[in-house]
C-alpha cells in the first residue's frame, strides 16, 4: 500500500517553497521518482492546490485589514485643517493610488476564484 503524502505537512511544505524537483526532493526526503509520482497524483496535487488556495486567500485578508486600516489613517491626515496643505495633498494622492490597488486586489480575487472552479479536479500541472 503507497503512502499517503497529501497529509504529509513537510511533503506539502517542500512542493510550496520550492520549484526545482531536485529541491523538493531535498526538503522533503524523499526520491526525485516520488516527487514525480506525487507531481501527476490527482489526490496530492488536490491537497497541494487547497493549501496554495488558502495561502493566498489567508494573505488577501490580511492585505484587506491593512488596507482599510491605512485608509482610515489617511482619510483622518487629508481631513485634518490642521496638517500642512502640502501633507494633506499627499494623503489624498496615497488614498486615491491605494483606490487603484484596491481595485486590483478585487481583480485579483475574481480571478483567483476562477482558478480555484477551473482546478476544482485538483490537477494543478499547469503550475509547473
Amino acid at each position: 500500500m503507497a503512502k499517503n503524502y497529501s497529509q504529509s505537512e513537510k511533503t506539502i511544505r517542500a512542493f510550496l517553497q520550492h520549484d526545482k524537483i531536485v529541491d523538493i526532493a531535498k526538503a522533503a526526503n524523499l526520491s526525485r521518482t516520488t516527487i514525480y509520482r506525487l507531481r501527476d497524483d490527482k489526490e496530492f496535487q488536490a491537497a497541494l492546490t487547497a493549501r496554495r488556495a488558502a495561502m493566498v486567500r489567508q494573505a488577501t485578508d490580511l492585505m484587506r485589514e491593512y488596507f482599510v486600516r491605512d485608509v482610515q489613517i489617511l482619510q483622518e491626515i487629508a481631513e485634518d485643517t490642521e496638517t500642512p496643505a502640502g501633507t494633506r495633498v499627499y494623503a489624498c494622492n496615497t488614498l486615491m493610488s491605494q483606490l487603484n490597488t484596491w481595485t486590483q486586489n478585487i481583480d485579483f480575487e475574481q480571478r483567483l476564484a476562477a482558478l480555484e472552479k477551473e482546478t476544482k479536479n485538483g490537477d494543478s500541472r499547469q503550475f509547473w
